[in-house]
């Protein structure tokens, strides 16, 4: 797997596992949100994952057939989507306050550098709504979703 190579001790996700990973996150978020909003904040934390561990995959790809030329592999060429490296999936998970500002940030940097391919799917969920969104709750959910890669090793 080659997540090893990004310091990530994530298993590669089955497609058996993702109810599982599902059923998690929406044990986070019980009793916060209505749970016909859950999708909103699981989907664009799940998808997001999902394109960062996907670009780590096709650097690392792009880095061993260039003999480790790391500017080669961030060539756009590289990659079937743009992650700019200030919005990588890693980058919420540092931040010690404003975590729903952080998370939404992701979504919508990789809407921006990704535009003529049709996106919608990171959503517009309320980071923000700290009164029903505590940083903790999204810490947790950062951290759940960050046990498992979800590159392209699956499908989704």
């Amino acid at each position: 797997m080659f997540n090893s190579v990004f310091n990530s001790p994530r298993p590669a996700s089955p497609k058996s596992s993702l109810n599982s990973t599902f059923g998690g996150a929406a044990t986070i978020l019980r009793g916060t949100i209505d749970t016909g909003y859950y999708k909103q904040i699981i989907f664009p934390l799940l998808f997001s994952n999902r394109l960062c561990d996907i670009f780590d995959e096709e650097t690392l790809i792009a880095v061993h057939e260039s003999s480790g030329d790391q500017d080669f592999a961030l060539f756009q060429a590289n990659h079937r989507f743009q992650v700019p490296t200030e919005s990588h999936w890693k980058e919420p998970r540092k931040v010690s306050s404003d975590v729903g500002g952080a998370i939404q940030q992701t979504p919508q940097a990789i809407q921006i550098a990704n535009q003529a391919k049709p996106f919608g799917i990171l959503g517009d969920a309320p980071w923000s709504y700290k009164h029903r969104l505590s940083g903790a709750m999204l810490r947790e959910l950062l951290e759940h979703f960050s046990m498992k890669a979800f590159g392209a090793e699956i499908s989704c």
